[in-house]
């Protein structure tokens, strides 16, 4: 181990005389004229390749990403990460290494959203534009995606900086500003809004409403979910035909619990033509146009982008695949999980966590 700290000791040396900001691949060449096979592990190679001076000035050139001035507690953790990730490619692909470099200094990849539903594949679209493909730049934007670290007061979800990253004219705000566009960056189960409220109140209030009606409420069967159709809506309906008044009661309190207000005209149409026709068509329109009244709260005049991941939990895997919509595009992009109108997303209203805010989920 010895010799191999002289060798890099060596070399930095010879950096700081010539100012050279790329000693790895002279490193390397050395390393591999001297040193015998069973010292060239990865992790020591990967130590060698690592360039100080070259590092730093990336540092220095992405903290504008980040819309800081200078190395904060939270950026120094994603830095880290970041660095291991960019080193560990760098010994994995050399040939590709000035390439992400370059996309990464010099961002030139745009990503734009007009009107509309948008679909796309973030990974294949960066590929794409810096005309690179190898197994170790599919695995460095994946590890890129992943990254989640808080920096500063707003918190950061997955995929948030790989835009920051790669997209030109793109930065950290509340989540990521795109050309002064601010867009809302989800992934698959992601939850929408602020925190609501109670979960045991909200339980409580509908389970009570439920009772009033003189039918027995059964929280197992309470879902709103993928088995809505079948499992909680025929209950709620055979509530209504017993005692409208009950399940207008209960509709409105619902609404108000997820849009903190009144219900609205608009609102109020829907559910009046539930209580006329009670069926499963009627109930999930409710349901549609209340999900979609919330996504356009939350969103706030901005634009939603909601990545997909296969797996479960912790095992997610991101694909790349995407949808993009703004406010003006909900009808078309939004539906409620339990319904069947088919749109790129469904919203699902949880019956306990810990915020009862929505959750958002891709549809392939």
């Amino acid at each position: 181990m010895e010799d191999i700290k002289l060798l890099k000791a060596s070399i930095d040396f010879f950096d700081s005389k010539n100012g050279s900001l790329h000693h790895a691949p002279f490193l390397v060449r050395i390393a591999n004229a001297f040193l015998s096979d069973e010292k060239k592990t990865e992790k020591i190679m990967r130590e060698l390749l690592y360039d100080p001076i070259l590092y730093d000035e990336i540092q220095k050139k992405i903290l504008p990403y980040f819309a800081i001035e200078k190395p904060i507690s939270g950026f120094k953790i994603l830095w880290d990460q970041f660095r291991g990730k960019l080193v560990k490619f760098q010994f994995q692909d050399p040939v590709n290494f000035d390439i992400i470099l370059d996309a990464i200094l010099n961002k030139s990849f745009i990503f734009t959203y007009e009107e509309g539903v948008k679909k796309g594949n973030i990974f294949n679209e960066i590929k794409i534009h810096f005309q690179f493909e190898s197994k170790a730049i599919d695995e460095l934007l994946i590890a890129i995606y992943s990254l989640n670290t808080q920096i500063g007061k707003n918190p950061s979800g997955k995929g948030e900086y790989l835009l920051d990253l790669f997209v030109k004219n793109a930065y950290k705000s509340s989540d990521v500003n795109i050309d002064e566009n601010e867009y809302e960056i989800k992934s698959t189960n992601a939850a929408v809004g602020e925190s609501l409220g109670s979960k045991i109140t909200y339980i409580e209030t509908i389970s009570s409403i439920f009772e009033q009606s003189g039918c027995k409420f059964n929280y197992e069967t309470f879902s709103f979910g993928k088995k809505f159709s079948t499992v909680w809506s025929p209950i709620f309906i055979n509530m209504t035909k017993q005692s409208p008044a009950s399940a207008y009661e209960l509709i409105k309190y619902q609404y108000e619990f997820y849009m903190q207000n009144n219900m609205n005209d608009k609102f109020i149409k829907i559910v009046d033509n539930f209580l006329l026709n009670p069926d499963n068509t009627s109930l999930c329109a409710i349901y549609d146009e209340l999900c979609r009244q919330y996504i356009i709260k939350s969103l706030n005049g901005k634009i939603m982008l909601v990545f997909y991941e296969v797996g479960v939990g912790e095992k997610r895997v991101p694909t790349g695949d995407y949808v993009c919509f703004n406010e003006k595009s909900v009808t078309e992009a939004v539906s409620f999980s339990g319904s069947e109108t088919s749109t790129a997303t469904k919203i699902f209203l949880p019956k306990s966590s810990a915020t009862m805010r929505p959750e958002i989920q891709y549809v392939p």
